[in-house]
């Protein structure tokens, strides 16, 4: 099975997705972790065996309408390259947006929330969300 990892952060230091990611692939499955290109990581990178690849985005400021164009700009990029894969893995609530869309492009598509902690206590989260 084809999975995708996604998260809507540079994936720079997060062993729990390292660790799941390992483990998917130890049984057997083809894992791939999609990230945001930010700061100083490479586009590209195996890390421990598993392909990371981080999605560049041509917005940069801190506005809120720069952040919203950042996030709009990375969820269709991901959705688009990635809506064929077999599974998604979310782990935020903002990685779990984009493969929303994602699975409206390709309904066939399983999609896993895998909430690591209750996202309604996390800074800055509105109560909607």
């Amino acid at each position: 099975m084809k999975i995708i990892s996604v998260l809507y952060t540079n994936f720079q230091n997060d062993s729990r997705v390292q660790k799941m990611a390992a483990s998917l692939k130890k049984h057997g499955h083809e894992i791939e972790i999609v990230a945001m290109f930010d700061g100083d990581v490479k586009e590209k990178e195996i890390l421990e065996g598993i392909p990371v690849t981080r999605i560049r985005t041509r917005q940069k400021g801190k506005s809120k309408l720069s952040k919203t164009f950042r996030f709009l700009s990375f969820s269709f990029k991901a959705a688009r390259k990635y809506r064929k894969a077999d599974a998604w893995h979310c782990n935020d609530i903002e990685g779990f947006m984009v493969g929303m869309l994602a699975k409206t492009m390709r309904p066939k598509l399983q999609l896993v929330y895998d909430a690591h902690e209750l996202e309604s206590q996390r800074n800055n989260i509105k109560k909607w969300v």
